[in-house]
Parts: structure tokens; sequence; C-alpha cells
């Protein structure tokens, strides 16, 4: 059981991709990255 609780909606939950991506721009330079998002309307749970 986490302390965070159970997630108000998707709106509200922080999370993260699991997998790394390969991003390639138009000169075919490469870069790798992982993404991580926040809510804007903050975290939220349910009591």
């Amino acid at each position: 059981m986490s302390d965070r609780g159970v997630p108000r909606s998707y709106r509200t939950m922080e999370g993260f991709g699991v997998h790394t991506f390969q991003l390639t721009n138009a000169a075919d330079e490469t870069a790798l990255a992982k993404f991580h998002w926040k809510p804007a309307q903050g975290v939220h749970s349910l009591t």
C-alpha cells in the first residue's frame, strides 16, 4: 500500500514512462529521453 492513496483521476496523478526513447532531429542527431509528467492541477487522492 502506498502512502499516496488512490488517485482522484488521471488528471491529478503523477506518472512516468517505463521505456527510454531515442529521439532523432532533422540533422539526424539522436538523443535518449525518458518522460516524467506532473499534473498542473496538483496531486490529489481519494480519502
